[in-house]
């Protein structure tokens, strides 16, 4: 949809916008944390914020953080816990306010957001499925979502 969007631009306008949209980030989880890493996100949110949670949580953050590249689910973060997942459900609303999924898309997001911000020649297909999106869509989706722009209208330091 974005490349239709893109391509009709170019057509009718013989351009594309280069202007920088604003950042508008919208981290339930460690909303201040935003000029930081992922890993840095993940250290210092929890760290600082979160000093006395169940274990069950820290089990499932250190798995989220150790694994979100893969195709994690609701039910994957269960099994790994070995709890139901409405137990899972429930223990991430009660303790942190925000869902599994959520915290999983959050670090998905924070990890795309380094990518970029590193330079790299990935296209933003090939970032979603490095974080662990098995759709582009589905990145930028989120990342519009959390960070307020596209990925592709993300404004790096990059020439």
């Amino acid at each position: 949809m974005i490349r239709i969007v893109l391509l009709l631009s170019v057509f009718l306008f013989g351009c594309v916008s280069t202007q920088q949209k604003d950042i508008n980030y919208r981290f339930a989880l460690c909303p201040d944390k935003t000029n930081v890493d992922d890993k840095q996100y993940f250290e210092q949110c929890l760290g600082e914020k979160y000093p006395e949670l169940p274990n069950e949580l820290k089990r499932a953050f250190k798995f989220i953080r150790l694994y979100y590249f893969y195709d994690l689910s609701d039910e994957s973060i269960s099994q790994y816990l070995d709890v139901d997942k409405a137990y899972t459900r429930d223990l991430f609303l009660n303790s942190i306010s925000i869902t599994d999924s959520q915290l999983v898309d959050e670090v998905r997001v924070k990890k795309a957001e380094t990518i970029l911000k590193q330079c790299s020649d990935f296209t933003i297909e090939r970032i979603s499925y490095r974080v662990g999106y098995m759709d582009e869509k589905k990145l930028v989706d989120a990342f519009t979502y959390y960070i307020g722009v596209a990925p592709e209208f993300y404004p790096t330091n990059c020439k």
